[in-house]
């Protein structure tokens, strides 16, 4: 389906109820939307901001008891940055998520995905993948994951689809698009490869806004 927003701006919806419910955005955001948030990221994204190995990555135990970091990306999350929430374009923007009635439409598909409607956000993760970075498959502690996607046109890389391992479901991870879903379902990150010699910044951003009772 397409709908045409308050604000002109046309978005095409997938909804899917089976495996598992999620729904696919594209044009998430408005351009004015999408200018503010790219300020952000670009501040975020200077001076190694963003960390690799970071508390913010999944992990495994590993055979000599240690632990395996499942992830090879960069990420923080918002509140290790600002205080505040009113001080972060992304913050404030990433609301939308909750006024839009895009919730509405996803609490159709069954009665797990209705419970959405009841959750708040519990915290904003930001990250950027460069070449042959990726995540290893994992959940999420939370009940829903939403995912925005973010690169610089024209795109310098390929894959870093988004792989839902246990159902063999593959999304293509869009510039301004967004996915919803459950954060029990197991995904990974595949590996983006550059087209050739790429600088900073020039890879695949990403918004993770995660919902929870807590």
């Amino acid at each position: 389906m397409t709908i045409t927003t308050e604000d002109g701006n046309r978005q095409k919806i997938k909804k899917y109820a089976l495996p598992f419910p999620y729904l696919i955005v594209k044009d998430w955001y408005s351009s004015e939307e999408c200018e503010l948030i790219w300020k952000e990221l670009d501040f975020l994204s200077d001076f190694e901001k963003l960390q690799r190995y970071s508390l913010s990555g999944a992990y495994k135990p590993s055979p000599d008891g240690g632990i395996i970091n499942l992830s090879s990306h960069k990420s923080l999350y918002l509140n290790q940055v600002f205080v505040h929430e009113r001080m972060s374009n992304i913050a404030i923007i990433t609301k939308k998520l909750f006024s839009s009635g895009i919730l509405s439409l996803y609490a159709k598909l069954d009665v797990y995905a209705k419970s959405s409607l009841n959750l708040h956000q519990a915290n904003i993760k930001i990250g950027y993948y460069e070449n042959n970075d990726s995540y290893g498959a994992h959940y999420d502690e939370h009940n829903f994951t939403c995912i925005s996607y973010f690169y610089k046109e024209p795109k310098k890389f390929s894959n870093g689809n988004l792989h839902f391992v246990d159902f063999g479901i593959e999304y293509e991870c869009l510039n301004n698009s967004m996915i919803i879903f459950p954060s029990h379902i197991r995904h990974k990150v595949n590996p983006i490869n550059f087209f050739g010699e790429s600088n900073k910044k020039e890879g695949r951003f990403y918004i993770t806004q995660f919902l929870s009772y807590r």
